[in-house]
């Protein structure tokens, strides 16, 4: 194995990103699933690539959260934001509905589908850039 990654869903990506603040030598990308880093980690300096893969109906890390905003990108390095339309939080994992979640307009399979399509391509390649 010549690079590491980490990551999650949720609460999950942001264990990855305090994870990855305190262990930066230790892998060289980040995905996160509905996710973000929390506000007292700034990864902008790290020389890794990360990947944020979030969903357009999620009430839970919502677009403005986990997407492409000034607050989040001035923390991040390189890399690429992908959303998922239809989808939701939930979605993304297999335990049903949430609380407090938006409703999802396509199947749990296609949010699913589509998101380990956008992470196959990220670790297997160049990034998605």
């Amino acid at each position: 194995i010549g690079s590491w990654a980490v990551g999650g869903h949720s609460l999950g990506g942001a264990s990855a990103a305090l994870f990855l603040d305190k262990h930066r030598d230790l892998a060289g990308r980040v995905v996160f699933v509905a996710s973000y880093p929390p506000e007292s980690v700034d990864l902008s300096g790290w020389p890794g690539r990360f990947l944020s893969v979030y969903a357009s109906n999620d009430l839970l890390a919502t677009p403005e959260q986990a997407g492409p905003s000034p607050g989040l990108t001035l923390r991040l390095p390189s890399g690429s934001f992908v959303p998922i339309e239809g989808g939701n939080h939930a979605g993304f994992g297999y335990y049903g509905a949430q609380k407090g979640d938006g409703l999802s307009l396509i199947s749990r399979e296609e949010q699913q589908g589509l998101a380990a399509g956008a992470m196959l391509e990220f670790l297997s390649g160049d990034g998605g850039d």
